[in-house]
């Protein structure tokens, strides 16, 4: 099996608990070598029950225990070695889709929405409310999955000095609710 080097650093990172070497075969080559080029920008991977070791450009209709996916940003139309890390975002994403969830909102995309400053001020309470609901939903869901009950206490009082946030009626209400 000859492929270029693209498709053996995206080989490299595909990281299965129940893949074996002999589940690989020269279609799952040509697979890597497409997403490589140009054509597509997702690649899924995972082991289906039925069909074994499956390569997708799509997410799959059915519940999978874990997958690896792939993703180039949004104008890159072909990976070279040399730009594969600033181009493609990838990971595995296990059977704890609700951990996985909170985890992601949590260390990624709550923290840079608080830091963004654009956002005019009625927009961003109203998103920053519904913010807080769904981050209070999602803890608590995902620590009653343990019977345990955890409270979400939000971080953007954090991010703001107390003398500001103080004379902030909207994120007062926030906070308290």
């Amino acid at each position: 099996m000859i492929m270029s080097l693209q498709a053996d650093l995206i080989l490299d990172r595909i990281t299965l608990s129940k893949l074996t070497p002999e589940m690989w075969q020269e279609h799952h080559m040509s697979i890597l070598d497409e997403f490589a080029g140009e054509a597509q920008h997702m690649l899924v991977v995972y082991i289906d029950s039925v069909n074994g070791l499956t390569l997708d450009f799509s997410i799959p209709c059915g519940p999978v225990n874990e997958l690896v996916y792939f993703l180039k940003k949004e104008n890159v139309t072909s990976l070279s070695v040399d730009t594969f890390f600033r181009d493609v975002l990838y990971g595995t994403v296990t059977g704890r889709h609700i951990e996985s969830l909170l985890r992601v909102m949590s260390g990624i995309y709550v923290p840079v929405f608080y830091k963004n400053t654009t956002w005019p001020d009625s927009i961003k309470n109203d998103f920053t409310g519904q913010l807080h609901k769904f981050m209070a939903s999602l803890t608590d869901t995902r620590w009653k999955m343990e019977g345990k009950t955890v409270l979400y206490i939000p971080l953007e009082g954090t991010v703001v000095r107390p003398e500001v946030a103080s004379k902030n009626k909207e994120l007062i209400q926030r906070l308290e609710s």
